[in-house]
């Protein structure tokens, strides 16, 4: 079970990486931008913000896993001592259901934004942007809904919380969140950011709609009659 529950976090620190990285340069001086908010302005420092305590912290259950796994070393076992307080590698040979449930819901969330990365090209950014040569684009995810990528960011940072501090995830089982107050409150403070982090983008929508609406007319018009939703198929 321990290689299963080693994938399955390999997969989704990769696919998290993937579909929180900026696929693309910063706008240049031709671009119009957008930046009222905070968020706006700093969004790829944001980014850095939220990626690096999540793989600070997968990467101390898999060193709990490989230590586990090969515990018959000396070395092994200085790395059970400061990965795994509670001394049970037991409960390391198990598949927790936030790690499958949140695993989940990366690949979906990622799947989704690569899948619109690929499908606007350069013409996503990050920053709230109007390119040179800019166009409506309706194909792909963007038939079905107007924003699925931050459809894709939901259940990706939804599936990143639940993997690295849900209910029976590694930080509480092996001891580190019930035996360190300091870890407790970097878990409380990262989900709060993450949640901060989750409405921001969310909120982006509307914004970004009156941007598209202002620029293209009633050719976006057309568009926003022709796909009502902004987030998930016949219901918002």
């Amino acid at each position: 079970m321990i290689p299963a529950r080693l994938c399955l976090l390999v997969l989704s620190t990769r696919l998290l990486y993937l579909g929180n990285r900026p696929p693309h340069d910063p706008p240049t001086q031709g671009d119009k931008v957008t930046k009222k908010r905070i968020f706006d302005r700093y969004v790829r420092i944001m980014c850095h913000l939220f990626n690096t305590p999540f793989f600070l912290r997968v990467s101390f259950e898999c060193i709990a896993l490989l230590t586990a796994q090969f515990s018959s070393h000396a070395i092994s076992r200085q790395g059970l001592l400061a990965t795994l307080p509670n001394q049970d590698p037991q409960i390391l040979k198990t598949l927790p259901l936030s790690l499958v449930i949140g695993t989940t819901f990366v690949v979906s969330g990622a799947g989704i934004r690569l899948l619109c990365y690929r499908t606007l090209g350069r013409l996503y950014t990050y920053e709230i942007t109007i390119r040179p040569g800019h166009k409506i684009v309706d194909s792909g995810p963007y038939g079905f809904v107007r924003h699925p990528a931050y459809t894709g960011g939901f259940l990706l940072y939804t599936g990143a919380v639940l993997l690295a501090v849900g209910p029976g995830s590694y930080l509480w089982e092996c001891g580190l969140a019930t035996s360190y107050i300091v870890i407790r409150i970097v878990m409380t403070v990262w989900t709060i950011f993450v949640i901060w982090f989750t409405y921001s983008l969310m909120a982006r929508a509307p914004i970004e709609d009156k941007s598209l609406r202002l620029k293209f007319g009633k050719e976006w018009e057309a568009y926003a009659y022709r796909v009502p939703h902004r987030f998930i198929p016949g219901i918002y």
